[in-house]
């Protein structure tokens, strides 16, 4: 071969064209052996991986990825690997384990813990009176050891009627289990110590190790239901009760109760398929104008007093003159 004839193409030994850049040619690339330059006994310099030039030719580059990194491998693969496919199903695996579906983040939410001495023999029989007496008063008939050997069948009869009664409309459906309703209920009136209730022994709620929570979450709802009767019969304006409402206030409460009582009406009323509410906007007048009926009565009276008061310094104005006539002579 001869190596002093010269060629007008590119040295084959350099396919990242450093022939005209002068870069580094790649240690993997075959050097020419007629070079006298020295090599280091360490070996070659280490280098990371050069990326893969763009080119004409259609073959797959005999190189391949030395990319170790799972999060790097998609650099080195053909420009359409991992796009989602028209018209496939198979879709790449998340490599997050965080956002795998069958992992759910832990529940934030937390329950306090019940310090009631609810194993305390006195303690329970209070609870069972509450409950037996409560019970009676809303016209839930308790047999008197009904609460001592509760069944299964009792213990759902009471807690449906503790929380029908407060709420009436609470759909409790005969083809849903129990256990279901029961949790939904409980989470509904944000009983604090829903954490230490299994719903396993609701089958058996009378056992030595579930009648003491069970029987204390009954008490529970009783207290609520106790706060809820002194609330109701204490004419407090946050109840918004229209009837409650004095002929003349100032509580915004009042206002509110005003205002929800008409909105309510005419929306009846609309449900009807009118669009104009001449007779609820009349009694929300009517109801103003009674109010405001004593207002005016008092402005009336005092417009009068004030009518007398100015009579009566008009009055003192000339007597103060008619006075001062005299003095005014007997000085001059």
């Amino acid at each position: 071969m001869e190596y002093g004839r010269r060629s007008t193409m590119q040295p084959h030994g350099d396919p990242y064209g450093n022939a005209r850049s002068n870069l580094p040619v790649p240690s993997t690339v075959k050097k020419s052996t007629h070079g006298h330059g020295r090599m280091s006994l360490a070996g070659p310099a280490m280098r990371a991986p050069y990326p893969i030039p763009p080119g004409t030719n259609p073959r797959q580059s005999l190189m391949r990825s030395q990319n170790v990194n799972p999060l790097l491998q998609s650099a080195s693969k053909p420009q359409n690997y991992g796009r989602t496919p028209m018209r496939s199903n198979n879709r790449r695996g998340s490599m997050w384990q965080g956002g795998s579906q069958g992992s759910a983040p832990p529940s934030s939410q937390t329950y306090a813990k019940d310090t009631r001495p609810l194993r305390d023999k006195s303690f329970q029989a209070k609870m069972r009176q509450d409950v037996a007496t409560f019970l009676i008063s809303t016209g839930f008939e308790v047999a008197p050891q009904m609460l001592q050997n509760i069944t299964g069948k009792d213990f759902r009869a009471v807690f449906q009627h503790l929380i029908l009664y407060f709420d009436p409309l609470w759909p409790f459906k005969p083809e849903q289990r129990f256990e279901e309703s029961f949790m939904q209920a409980l989470k509904a009136m944000k009983y604090p110590y829903l954490g230490q209730i299994d719903i396993k022994w609701l089958p058996t709620p009378a056992a030595m190790h579930s009648w003491p929570a069970l029987l204390g979450m009954l008490h529970w709802l009783v207290e609520l239901g106790r706060a809820r009767e002194h609330y109701m019969d204490s004419g407090h304006p946050t109840l918004q009760d229209p009837a409650l409402i004095p002929e003349e206030f100032e509580d915004i409460h009042h206002h509110l109760a005003l205002a929800f009582d008409h909105n309510s009406r005419a929306y009846e009323v609309f449900l009807q398929g009118q669009d104009v509410f001449p007779e609820e906007e009349k009694m929300l007048e009517e109801r103003y104008a009674r109010k405001d009926a004593q207002v005016f009565t008092d402005l009336e009276q005092l417009r009068e007093r004030l009518k007398e008061i100015h009579a009566e310094w008009e009055q003192l104005k000339k007597s103060a003159v008619s006075l001062n006539t005299p003095f005014k002579r007997r000085h001059s």
